[in-house]
């Protein structure tokens, strides 16, 4: 359930609840880190304990509360709208070898004692009745897991030590039953992990129930190997509203509105698994654990601060549970909560794939109340603990350098969905793992799927100005100009694609795509070098033009089409197949299109140039398309082919052109000047030329 632990200080010695880190940032000394900054703690579904807390200030009723968390959901009553389970039985402990059970003062009189009774399952079953002070201690000596009759057991009554004769460890404790102050507590050691002991006081009674005894409903844990556990479990048996009356999930002090509506939840969780596993479930003789993934029950607390408050609201909204007809618990809602989301719960159909129609996303910004320390948090690791956590320890990973790391979709509620990590070899070669984020919050212990990812601190990406090259058509032989003047050539598509440039993996080096006109495809490459393509995407229609550019300043290029017809661009956001996110006219027939940087904010735009007048028209904006920067570029000759880049890595991509029929590139740095300061010779008259980042 990932519940509520604001409320450890007040009540820790007592109650020992699991304490979360504090939660402002994590950091680690390392010149590479990625940072997670995120919002809230837990799974998401369902009711938010934070929110709860926010609405009820605000004035919210709980009714009004519950209903807005569980979509559709009716307020009922355990035994009219759906049936009542009657019996709740909670494990508190598994597989425990030893524990001591003392007696202690309750609130009420008169304290007539407790009686334990040792389950032999004979016509006379050993007893004894313990008064204050008194205690059994159990200890499992059983040479072989899971065989029965080898707990002894040591009474220590009025400060006499007897012995039973070792037997079975099967034991019961008769508690104060319904729903009366006790008289007397049973005080548990080894109860749960990191916690001393626990108490108990409302129920029926608190059995140790023998991992050989035929009480337990699955005598074959795992695959038919039989047991192979040692010792007993700890188990409370109470009517359903003592047990709520027991839950520790939120702060006594909290407003009644907000204690109700959490009170309904919890009744209604657990009655949903009572009704269903009719107390034989969860691997034990139980219908759920004290635990955080399920609820905690804390039994009798030492600290009854404020409890009053508590025991209002349950007696206040006695035998209410949340139901729906579509419920597959007896029509009971299994009301799911946690402690905050980050501004919106999840829908349980994109979180756990059930489609379920009362847990959609609902906004909750009352979740993110300033009292909840959780409700912004970053957390940061090294780059080889990222490294390490994706890829594993194996030793040709030692060298390998975290290149990005990136949330690639997000669910309903804004939450993370998907994790794209990248890295790279030694030798240059790139490794992508996709991720849920699911998976990788729980391999980097994050609160929740509400997170970004800032990778802004790995190595920088290697950058320097734009160089040129040229495509083939004929032969599809690409050749690129590096820095130093050299080229390199490879092969890569058919003669007739088209090509353009993008960085499409947001490694900072412009590879080589392409579009097929006969199939209405684009191919992809993350290298520049012979292969298949990457990435391979259906988009546009023949006659259309393919251009690249980081339309919305996330480091990674995408596609877009330019449609000559319509003089319209047709941009996407992600280098798949679908719709086009940007849809925007610009220019008019007859017109080239251009794509980039004009204004050195990080997002590229687009532009025309039109071959008619020598007039370069760009816009800034993607949305209205208004002309920013127009200019007439002088100088040009006929059949001369414009391109872009930023060719004196200043920032702001340039215009610049090749000239067919002296194979020869004339760059510009400026918007302005009127000749070119960049003149270099590259190929043929009729290849295509290219401009992009090679690396360094």
């Amino acid at each position: 359930m990932r519940p509520l632990r604001q409320w450890i200080a007040a009540i820790v010695a007592i109650m020992m609840l699991t304490v979360v880190p504090a939660a402002s940032a994590q950091t680690v000394e390392a010149d590479k880190t990625i940072t997670f900054p995120g919002a809230g703690w837990g799974h998401g579904i369902g009711m938010s304990q934070w929110g709860a807390y926010g609405r009820a200030r605000e004035g919210h009723l709980y009714r009004d509360i519950l209903a807005a968390y569980y979509t559709g959901a009716t307020i009922g009553t355990l035994g009219v709208d759906v049936p009542d389970p009657l019996w709740m039985f909670t494990n508190v402990a598994s597989d425990i070898t030893s524990t001591t059970l003392t007696v202690l003062d309750g609130p009420a009189t008169p304290r007539t004692g407790m009686v334990v009774t040792r389950r032999t399952g004979g016509p006379s079953e050993p007893t004894v009745t313990l008064f204050t002070g008194d205690s059994i201690t159990i200890v499992d000596d059983t040479p072989e897991d899971g065989a029965r009759d080898g707990c002894t057991a040591t009474l220590t009554v009025n400060g006499e030590v007897t012995a039973w004769p070792p037997g079975t460890c099967d034991f019961t404790v008769a508690l104060t039953p319904q729903e009366t102050e006790p008289s007397q507590l049973i005080q548990v050691s080894n109860c749960r992990p990191g916690t001393v002991n626990c108490t108990f006081g409302y129920g029926t009674g608190f059995h140790l129930v023998d991992n050989g005894s035929s009480q337990r409903s699955v005598p074959d844990r795992i695959g038919g190997v039989g047991l192979i556990f040692p010792g007993f479990d700890m188990v409370v048996e109470t009517t359903l509203e003592e047990y709520v009356r027991g839950i520790a999930e939120v702060p006594f002090a909290w407003p009644i509105e907000a204690l109700k509506t959490q009170v309904v939840a919890a009744r209604s969780y657990a009655a949903s698994f009572a009704v269903s596993l009719e107390h034989t479930g969860a691997d034990c003789f139980c219908d759920g654990r004290n635990t955080a993934s399920f609820q905690v029950y804390a039994g009798w607390a030492g600290d009854r601060t404020n409890v009053d408050q508590w025991d209002r609201a349950v007696a206040e909204t006695v035998g209410e549970i949340v139901f729906h007809d579509q419920a597959p618990h007896a029509q009971i809602v299994r009301a799911y909560y946690l402690s905050s989301n980050g501004g919106a719960s999840e829908s349980v159909k994109e979180r756990w794939v059930q489609d379920l129609p009362y847990l959609v996303s609902v906004p909750d910004h009352w979740s993110l109340v300033e009292a909840n320390w959780l409700r912004s948090w970053t957390l940061e690791y090294s780059e080889a603990t990222v490294i390490t956590a994706i890829w594993g320890t194996s030793d040709e990973l030692i060298d390998y350098t975290l290149v990005s790391a990136e949330v690639t979709a997000r669910n309903t509620s804004g939450s993370a969905k998907t994790v794209r990590f990248t890295a790279q070899s030694p030798g240059g070669l790139l490794i992508g793992r996709d991720m849920s984020s699911g998976t990788v919050a729980h391999r980097f212990g994050l609160h929740s799927w509400y997170f970004d990812i800032d990778d802004s601190r790995l190595a920088p990406k290697p950058s320097g100005p734009t160089s040129i090259g040229v495509q083939d058509p004929r032969t599809g032989i690409w050749t690129i100009r590096h820095p130093d003047g050299t080229t390199s050539k490879f092969y890569f598509g058919n003669p007739d694609d088209i090509p353009f440039i993008g960085d499409w993996n947001n490694d900072g080096i412009e590879t080589v795509g392409l579009y097929r006109e006969s199939l209405g495809f684009l191919f992809l490459r993350n290298s520049n070098d012979q292969g298949n393509a990457h990435i391979e995407i259906y988009y546009g229609n023949p006659d259309d033009l393919p251009i690249a550019g980081d339309w919305d300043g996330d480091g990674d290029d995408t596609i877009g089409i330019y449609r000559p017809s319509q003089a319209r661009f047709y941009l996407r956001n992600t280098n798949t197949q679908g719709n086009a996110d940007i849809d925007i006219a610009f220019g008019i027939a007859g017109d080239v299109p251009l794509a980039g940087d004009w204004d050195g904010d990080g997002v590229d735009t687009i532009g025309v140039y039109r071959p008619s007048t020598k007039m370069v028209y760009l816009t800034n904006s993607l949305i209205s398309g208004q002309i920013d920067i127009s200019f007439e570029y002088a100088g040009t000759a006929p059949g001369d082919r414009v391109l872009t880049g930023d060719w004196n890595h200043d920032g702001i991509d340039t215009i610049g052109v090749f000239r067919p029929s002296n194979g020869t590139f004339y760059l510009r740095d400026t918007f302005t000047q009127t000749e070119a300061n960049i003149v270099i010779e590259l190929g043929s008259s009729w290849m295509n030329p290219i401009a992009g980042f090679w690396g360094p």
